[in-house]
């Protein structure tokens, strides 16, 4: 079974007061690496249904996402809600708190981790907004991850012809060595030979 990933997101300040229309809206919350929002129609008989929706950016820059389908009951105060990720085998998670129309407040816990929401009623464009600057967030780690690699290479690469022009100096200096060593071999062997032909003429 697929583990429901959690996050804890702390709400904005709550804006206006209890809605006079239930609880019916969006709700929205952000922490410094990841957006969450909670979609509800509340029924004539206080039934629940909705979406939830979290995106949180992982410390390798990946971005995390969780689509999941909300249901549920409230008396107006008292709510709760089961929130179930739309992946097969996935579990689902309920939650339970309270609202005033205007914030949501929830907490549940699943496989020992503890998900708390708490979330202010928003436009729903505030979550595309938090999600499109969590994805800039997320290039900016990819490019610095990249840029680093490159680098890493470059100074690998550096490393590696800094090595061969070392060993092509150490030849280069053998090769003089041993012509220099040929050349002296010739001008003794030249000397022995003229020496010869000096004494077989005396």
């Amino acid at each position: 079974m697929r583990r429901f990933a959690l996050g804890v997101v702390a709400a904005s300040i709550a804006l206006g007061g209890a809605n006079a229309s239930g609880i019916s809206g969006t709700y929205f919350g952000r922490g410094d690496d990841a957006a969450f929002m909670v979609q509800l129609v509340e029924s004539a008989d206080h039934k629940i249904t909705g979406r939830y929706a979290q995106v949180v950016l992982a410390k390798s820059g990946a971005i995390k996402q969780i689509d999941a389908a909300v249901s549920g009951t409230t008396d107006g105060r008292i709510i709760v809600l089961t929130i179930t990720p739309t992946e097969l085998l996935s579990a689902s998670l309920t939650t339970s708190g309270t609202t005033d129309g205007s914030t949501l407040n929830v907490t549940g816990s699943l496989y020992c981790q503890t998900l708390t929401l708490n979330l202010h009623r928003a436009d729903e464009a505030e979550f595309p907004r938090a999600v499109a600057a969590l994805n800039v967030r997320a290039l900016e780690v990819a490019s610095a991850k990249a840029h680093a690699s490159m680098m890493a290479r470059i100074e690998r690469l550096n490393s590696s012809i800094t090595a061969f022009a070392g060993k092509v100096d150490e030849t280069s200096k053998r090769l003089a060595s041993s012509q220099y060593e040929k050349k002296y071999r010739d001008v003794t062997d030249w000397m022995r030979a003229a020496h010869a032909r000096q004494r077989s003429i005396l």
